[in-house]
């Protein structure tokens, strides 16, 4: 027993030591490790950043001591085989070994969990109807495309113990809303990869994105459809492919637990026999905005239909982009969530495809606050019990933003709703929703009722149709209107 002690402790002591004694001798450093983000840099010592030396090379130190990328591998790898256990907190191990993404929003999406209200879906719906009449008027066709969750399609490969509640995913209901209350153009591919997945694997094992032959069979969906408006479409067949029976996919979530130089077999590759396209990637103009990548891919295909398609996209598209290349002309891939006016203007397609992944709906809904349609507010009551404070009033570039909080006194605030009137210099005026949250004002106040005090407004400029004079605040109480005096809008640069 004694002996078995003694080996135990050299053992943990060698290991212990083994980084130290490598840095000695200079060695351990040849594994690098590919983790999707970048190692902290050794920091300079300065007597006038002295405080925050000690964290930064803390920090260095942890990303850069030697065997690290060894040391990373082997404890991956044993938390991967034998346990079925992420590195990384934000994923899990399902059946086959199968990686999925699981952050805490995204877990609770495929609980079920975060279903969208009435009042969340028809704000989404008025942000896409908004992009439909704009390009409507430009005499561009839109279509709307959601590609599911790996976790959707493979809901076996999930973990047994993380239970759904109800058949209803959050995709399945903003797509029902869609189908049911506008007359957007949505197209369903979800089916079409459930019923095709006992045919090929249709994801990555080992990523969160589908492979060539899954987004093969959500384009045959895309342009099935599109092509009911633009007939001359034509669209792959299968006999244009030729299938490599296996693929190395290198990276995915391997990069996330720091296998990114690992290649992870993957069956069914279909590759385009002919491809007659040509690809440019240049830079986005900056009158685009925003955009998750700088990046703006733009195909030629003469032997294509005279269509030019413009695709605004997540990372899925990659996967779409060689299929949908093949069918028009010309084709615009930008890599950008949020759409933009000018950017459309700009590029004047004769289609437009906005492709967003289901993890994505919450990013929709944010973006959608903006997009708010004015709506008149009539039978209003002036009320000497109502309480304001305005933070912020201000009209910028990107649009009109408002915040402060208000309520009125001895009611509760949590279930109240908050408007901004907006009166114009042309003497018209409209109302806008704006978004109540939680804050520690009933701290303050000494009244947990006035908790949800708090609010904002932001309106995008198109949506302002006049100059802002001035402004009034009101609230909604158990169906009532409250108003309050009108305050001046102040001067842009005030």
């Amino acid at each position: 027993m004694k002996i078995v002690k003694i080996v135990f402790i050299s053992v943990m002591a060698l290991m212990i030591s083994l980084p130290i004694i490598a840095g000695v001798l200079g060695f351990g450093n040849e594994q690098a490790l590919s983790e999707n983000r970048v190692l902290a840099e050794a920091p300079e010592f300065s007597f006038d950043t002295i405080e925050e030396y000690p964290s930064k090379f803390e920090a260095y130190y942890n990303d850069n001591f030697p065997m690290r990328g060894y040391c990373v591998t082997a404890y991956n790898s044993m938390c991967y085989y034998l346990f079925k256990q992420g590195y990384n907190e934000n994923l899990v191990i399902g059946d086959d070994n199968w990686i999925f993404y699981r952050p805490v929003y995204y877990e609770t999406t495929y609980k079920r969990n975060d279903l969208l209200t009435d009042e969340e879906l028809e704000s989404i719906a008025n942000y896409l109807l908004y992009y439909r009449d704009y390009c409507k008027k430009q005499g561009i066709e839109f279509y709307f495309v959601c590609p599911p969750d790996k976790s959707e399609v493979y809901p076996e490969k999930y973990p047994e113990n993380i239970k759904q509640n109800g058949d209803i995913s959050l995709l399945d209901q903003l797509e029902q809303y869609l189908m049911n209350n506008t007359d957007i153009k949505v197209i369903n591919v979800k089916k079409a990869l459930i019923d095709g997945k006992d045919t090929n694997q249709l994801y990555y094992s080992n990523g969160t994105h589908w492979n060539y032959y899954g987004s093969y069979i959500a384009y045959k969906e895309i342009m099935e459809r599109i092509a009911v408006d633009f007939p001359e479409i034509e669209i792959l067949s299968e006999s244009d492919l030729a299938v490599v029976d296996d693929e190395r996919y290198r990276g995915g979530f391997f990069n996330r637990i720091g296998w990114g130089d690992v290649d992870a077999l993957q069956p069914h590759k279909p590759i385009i026999i002919n491809p007659l396209y040509t690809e440019v990637s240049g830079n986005i103009p900056a009158s685009y905005g925003n955009a998750y990548r700088p990046e703006l891919i733009n195909t030629n295909n003469p032997e294509a239909a005279q269509y030019k398609m413009f695709v605004c996209r997540d990372s899925f598209s990659t996967w779409l982009s060689p299929y949908i290349s093949s069918s028009v002309k010309e084709a615009t891939y930008v890599w950008k969530i949020e759409l933009d006016a000018a950017a459309i203007e700009a590029e004047k397609p004769d289609i437009f495809l906005y492709e967003v992944l289901e993890r994505y709906i919450p990013n929709l809904l944010t973006i959608s606050t903006t997009y708010k349609p004015p709506i008149s507010i009539s039978n209003v009551l002036n009320s000497e019990n109502m309480k304001l404070c305005l933070d912020v009033a201000e009209k910028t570039d990107d649009g009109i933003t408002v915040k402060g909080w208000s309520y009125i006194i001895n009611t509760d605030t949590r279930n109240q709703g908050k408007y901004v009137r907006f009166n114009f210099a042309d003497g018209t005026s409209s109302d806008y929703k704006a978004q109540s949250y939680y804050s520690n004002i009933g701290d303050y106040f000494k009244n947990s009722r006035y908790d949800y005090a708090r609010f904002v407004l932001t309106v995008k400029p198109e949506m302002i149709t006049s100059d802002i004079v001035s402004m009034q605040f009101i609230i909604e109480d158990n169906g009532q209107y409250y108003i309050s005096t009108t305050i001046p809008f102040p001067e842009q640069g005030e």
